[in-house]
């Protein structure tokens, strides 16, 4: 009989430390400092938007236009629905247009990752894939992913791709394939 009066004891103990640890919780929880909740909320959120990023001597270097921009402070990441990136050299000369579904931005616009029916196209050259990275400081975009380039005389696939973005020179990385048209001398 003993025992079991200890027992019963020990296991109410043991049920109040748990409720008591369970209610503590909660109201942590429900007390919250506002700069925790909020540190991984979005800071700015914006509709059709239009950035500019130039280089060090302020000629404009990329335009980024997005449907929407979804900005957070946490981690200095921003979101994209519907990015247009172009890529220009000397303020003037357009080099590339990429645009995609979705994009993330990463340490500003540093790193820039686009996915879904990315197309990438300079002069007549057509790049298409799931997802690129546009490296800003590296002036480089790559993929790992299947890419199909188009130019007039050829169609080429490749899974991963290199790209000097200001010299205009595409590195197919693997797997390569495709068709070069000749064309006839006039």
């Amino acid at each position: 009989m003993i025992w079991h009066r200890h027992y019963i004891v020990w296991v109410f103990f043991l049920l109040s430390l748990a409720f008591v640890s369970i209610y503590l919780l909660q109201m942590a929880n429900n007390h919250k400092n506002p700069d925790e909740t909020s540190r991984f909320a979005p800071d700015i959120k914006a509709t059709n938007i239009h950035l500019l990023a130039t280089n060090q001597h302020g000629a404009m270097k990329y335009v980024i236009q997005a449907k929407q921009l979804t900005h957070y402070q946490q981690g200095n990441y921003s979101f994209f629905n519907q990015p247009v990136i172009t890529i220009s050299q000397n303020d003037k000369q357009e080099l590339w247009k990429i645009t995609a579904d979705t994009g993330e931005a990463y340490r500003g616009i540093e790193e820039i990752r686009l996915q879904g029916q990315v197309m990438a196209r300079q002069a007549d050259v057509v790049i298409e894939t799931d997802n690129i990275t546009v490296n800003q400081k590296t002036d480089q975009a790559n993929t790992d992913e299947h890419v199909t380039v188009y130019t007039p005389e050829s169609t080429l696939e490749a899974d991963g791709l290199h790209v000097l973005l200001s010299t205009q020179y595409i590195t197919l990385l693997k797997n390569v394939r495709g068709v070069h048209a000749l064309q006839p001398n006039s």
